[in-house]
């Protein structure tokens, strides 16, 4: 909406996330396919916009003016990319954290099921746990902390594990990255499924494991969606 209005004299593209390190194509096509609209749409369009919206929408446009990314990794393929300097490195005051479990949203967006992440969940809690972890902090995704009856159902599984590893919450406020990138804690080790975090702290130099594998004997689909992740995602995050 915001690029096609008459007023706009260009817009350019900022890194946010995993889908900043495929090329322009694989994201249009494969990763994020949007194509034509329904006809219900096109005549929603036409009556609301006059014509002004067309009806192939993309998620990433062609004419961009340029793509800010962070490291050189991003935007492959990409014309027009500029290298922004990385951020996330500080040495801010900041509290210890040892093992932080990144919790994303693929089930609350549908991606998977609630019920196959939940029992993926307890099996990544009890493979930390049987190698020595005793402490595990774990960062909600804010659509799972925002949803009192999504969070009790992750709770509950946290609870039916305590007798052997004690979970304590990550505030929301806390930046993850800015945690990777912390110099006086270089000691914290990531685990995610597929969660961005992963990738950042990957690229802050954090040791990264990903519990991916296991979802796959709960969701079938899972295995692909890993095999079609960026390469840079895999040279830094460790798939267990």
């Amino acid at each position: 909406m915001f690029i096609s209005h008459k007023n706009c004299k260009g817009f350019s593209l900022l890194e946010e996330g995993i889908a900043s390190y495929y090329t322009l194509d694989k994201v249009n096509t494969e990763i994020c396919p949007s194509g034509n609209s329904t006809d219900f749409f096109k005549i929603l369009l036409f009556l609301n916009y006059r014509g002004r919206l067309t009806p192939q929408k993309w998620f990433y446009d062609t004419g961009y003016e340029h793509v800010y990314g962070m490291s050189e990794a991003s935007f492959p393929g990409f014309e027009r990319k500029v290298r922004l300097p990385f951020p996330f490195y500080n040495n801010l005051p900041m509290p210890g954290f040892g093992h932080i479990l990144v919790l994303d949203a693929t089930a609350e967006y549908g991606v998977t099921t609630l019920k196959s992440t939940l029992s993926a969940l307890a099996e990544a809690l009890q493979y930390v746990a049987k190698r020595g972890v005793g402490k595990l902090w774990v960062k909600y995704h804010p659509d799972q902390a925002n949803s009192v009856d999504t969070r009790k159902r992750y709770e509950q599984v946290f609870k039916e594990h305590s007798q052997f590893l004690k979970v304590e919450e990550v505030p929301q406020h806390v930046s993850l990255e800015f945690v990777a990138g912390n110099t006086n804690n270089t000691g914290t080790v990531f685990y995610v499924f597929l969660s961005s975090v992963g990738l950042y702290a990957g690229l802050c130099g954090r040791k990264v494991y990903s519990f991916a594998s296991c979802m796959y004997r709960f969701d079938l689909q899972y295995e692909q969606r890993v095999q079609r992740l960026p390469d840079v995602f895999k040279e830094n995050v460790k798939f267990l």
